[in-house]
């Protein structure tokens, strides 16, 4: 949602403002192994620089640990960086999108027979996740898809219905609302924001990238072909009448979140997907942004913290049986975006990112992530999943721009300081 002192800048709820970079260089290759004697790391430069050098746990984190002393660095911390951010770690929700023969009707009812089938996300969370307060009011929301529509349900319990805004792109949020966040390729980039008050009124966005990477929102994209209904279960903006509950259906074109021509049906069938409930329960604010897949800060603008929403072809299973899948491991993922966070709060003291790996103050709990037993030495807990067993994580930069990968087997994961992912296949 957009932040009314920030409308015209296009900067809402972001973090540091953080300066736009330019391409990287000087890669720093490192290859994670099992060996006999013990977990090793090695890296090389390119050999005109110098020769391979191999470095056990210990000498890496306490090299690591001096090179961030010497260049002052507060990152330092008794806490291993999976704890110091563990509130962007957390693991996203995954959901299981079923296909559907039958589109349901467009008329805001919910109770629709077709909807029976479509799995039930029940429970938001306050943006911030664990330790903040549950959300107060019931959220019931519900996803099908076919050849041609993504579809969206909802029940909001509400004990009082109330929106003015009718004009279409009016900041809809700064009533109570609901909003969907769609990015179909998973990149980061160029994602998607909808947002519906209960008059139906619509504000629809895109944005270039996350606020935090400097990024702006277009609200001349007006989600093409879009349907929508709402539902009111009491009346509007009656404060003498006690409501029940209001309900929205939304039929989103896959043509309309077409990125290079391909509709978002080409690009992927596992999107990022994040819902959002703002609710003003005191006129005077602030307001509280119940979500679905918590992003551990005030900023809904993170699309690494999105929930993977899976859209699945199973006619004929039970709901609760189909299984969503990830396209690579979350956790290789998750460790990736724990070298970013570290690398942009270094950024903000040092105006300059880290650029070897052995740099960063990554103790051996950190290392699970990647299923590698530090303190064992060894790969004990690797799972049989068939992807792999040897992680390899390279690190790039300059002072003002950086690359991070992750390679297992042939699958290899890329992620840069504007927030860009993508995943590349080494065949």
């Amino acid at each position: 949602m957009l932040n009314p002192e920030h409308f015209v800048q296009g900067c809402r709820h972001s973090e540091t403002g953080y300066r736009r970079a330019f391409a990287a260089c000087s890669k720093i290759l490192f290859t994670f192994a099992a060996a006999s004697r013990g977990l090793s790391f090695f890296y090389h430069l390119p050999l005109r620089y110098m020769k391979p050098t191999i470095f056990s746990l210990q000498t890496l984190l306490r090299d690591g640990l001096v090179a961030l002393s010497l260049a002052g660095s507060s990152l330092l911390s008794a806490q291993p960086l999976t704890t110091q951010y563990a509130a962007r770690l957390t693991p996203p929700p995954v959901y299981a999108c079923l296909y559907t023969p039958e589109p349901p009707q467009i008329d805001g009812n919910v109770d629709e027979h077709v909807w029976e089938r479509a799995v039930a996300i029940s429970q938001l969370h306050d943006i911030q996740g664990e330790g903040f307060p549950k959300p107060s009011l019931p959220t019931e929301i519900r996803m099908l898809w076919d050849s041609t529509y993504l579809y969206v349900a909802a029940r909001l319990v509400e004990p009082y219905i109330e929106a003015t805004l009718a004009t279409h792109d009016d900041i809809v949020w700064h009533e109570n609302d609901f909003e969907v966040f769609l990015d179909p390729d998973g990149d980061g980039l160029g994602y998607f924001e909808i947002e519906i008050n209960a008059l139906g009124t619509l504000l629809d966005l895109q944005m270039s990238q996350p606020y935090r990477s400097g990024g702006h929102f277009f609200t001349a994209w007006n989600c093409p072909g879009i349907r929508r209904a709402v539902k009111l279960e009491g009346t509007l903006s009656d404060s003498t009448q006690r409501d029940t509950a209001w309900t929205i259906e939304m039929a989103i074109p896959h043509r309309a979140l077409a990125v290079d021509f391909n509709d978002a049906l080409a690009q992927s069938r596992v999107w990022r997907m994040n819902f959002s409930r703002v609710e003003w329960l005191h006129r005077q604010g602030p307001e509280e942004n119940w979500v679905w897949a918590p992003t551990g800060v005030v900023d809904i603008h993170m699309p690494e913290r999105w929930g993977y929403v899976c859209l699945v072809d199973s006619l004929n299973e039970p709901a609760d049986a189909v299984k969503a899948e990830t396209p690579y491991r979350p956790d290789d993922y998750r460790f990736l975006w724990l070298l970013f966070y570290t690398q942009k709060d270094f950024y903000a003291q040092h105006h300059r990112y880290i650029s070897r790996l052995q740099d960063f103050p990554l103790a051996p709990e950190d290392f699970a992530l990647l299923h590698l037993d530090a303190a064992h030495g060894s790969a004990a807990s690797l799972p049989a999943d068939g992807r792999g067993a040897e992680p390899q994580v390279e690190v790039s930069a300059t002072p003002r721009a950086f690359e991070l990968s992750l390679r297992r087997d042939s699958l290899v994961l890329v992620l840069d300081q504007n927030g860009y992912f993508s995943v590349e296949r080494d065949e």
